[in-house]
């Protein structure tokens, strides 16, 4: 939705046309600075976990205190984890990580099953349709990137390629 047109009852645009085409995938940054709570439940909504998918549009301040970084030859500045032009003040990426995506499409009305399916499957399957790399699987033959949760949806590994990269 950021940086379209927005909708309007004669011209619904670019955003309500995708939300109604079944063989479109959805990406949100559910960070609630780039989308409102009520415009998550509406995507959720009509597009459904199938069709969702939770990006980050993280950059490299994520998860970093708030301060003065670089995104490229840009000057970024992260007050209250949000991430913003320095010169313009306009919106550059964000600090979401995907633990914290998945929490905030929950606190938007979306169930667990849904919210995990949002943030692996569906992406899995969006990039397939694209590249046709063998990924969203635990089987053999397919790329075993994945992460383990705790009950309160904290990452505590991270695997890549089979290999254990992060334990905490």
């Amino acid at each position: 939705f950021n940086q379209m047109r927005q909708f309007h009852h004669r011209e619904p645009g670019l955003p309500f046309a995708l939300l109604i085409n079944p063989n479109t995938f959805i990406e949100m940054i559910v960070d609630f600075i780039h989308l409102h709570p009520a415009t998550v439940q509406l995507v959720f909504k009509l597009a459904g976990s199938l069709r969702t998918v939770l990006i980050t549009d993280a950059v490299s301040a994520a998860g970093l205190p708030d301060g003065e970084y670089v995104l490229g030859d840009l000057k970024i500045t992260v007050k209250n984890g949000v991430s913003r032009l320095s010169e313009s003040g306009a919106l550059a990426g964000s600090t979401l990580t995907m633990d914290n995506a998945v929490k905030n499409v929950i606190k938007a009305g979306s169930g667990l099953l849904e919210a995990l399916t949002m943030a692996s499957y569906t992406p899995s399957k969006s990039i397939e349709a694209l590249t046709r790399e063998k990924i969203g699987y635990l089987k053999p033959g397919y790329k075993a990137d994945l992460i383990i949760l705790d009950e309160k949806l904290n990452v505590k590994k991270t695997i890549i390629n089979g290999e254990l990269v992060y334990e905490g």
